[in-house]
């Protein structure tokens, strides 16, 4: 039997909905992500203390417009946000078993109701109750006093929570 690969949290759905899609292709198919490089840049624009707009613009290779709209769209929802995350952890990388995922952020502040947030910065309204319910069981491994977890979901380019 072969072993089961390791899953990020942010490939559930897909695994979800194609099971064979955990398997590496026997050619790897790639080309240039850049709605993935924005989320990258945006995602590390939101941690206090990241370097400038300008710097991680141009390290991930996304245009300083787009990387500035995100920034002050995703700065203005959080302005909203934040009440509901007190001590907020940024970029929380939690691995259980063969599941692994980057928690955008986490507040623990309830152990017994740890809330997550994560950020979306594509286009593309995309189904991600798989990599939510990931996120949640991450959390409940590493942090088992949890009885549930509360769940954002930012759509920075909709405004929409």
């Amino acid at each position: 039997m072969t072993p089961l690969s390791t899953i990020r949290a942010s490939s559930a759905p897909l695994a979800w909905a194609c099971p064979q899609s955990l398997q590496a292709p026997a050619i790897a198919v790639g080309g240039d992500d850049a709605p993935a490089r924005a989320g990258s840049c945006v995602h590390e624009m939101l941690v206090p203390g990241s370097p400038k707009l300008e710097v991680l613009a141009n390290w991930w290779n996304v245009p300083i417009l787009e990387a500035a709209m995100l920034a002050a769209a995703a700065r203005q929802m959080w302005a909203s946000l934040q009440r509901y995350f007190p001590a907020p952890q940024y970029e929380v990388a939690l691995e259980a078993g063969n599941l692994t995922g980057h928690i955008d952020v986490l507040d623990l502040t309830d152990s017994e109701k740890p809330k997550i947030l994560d950020w979306k910065s594509g286009r593309v309204d995309s189904d991600t109750r798989q990599q939510m319910l990931a996120y949640a069981w991450l959390v409940y491994t590493f942090y088992g006093a949890a009885k549930s977890v509360e769940i954002f979901v930012a759509r920075i380019r909709d405004q929409v929570v």
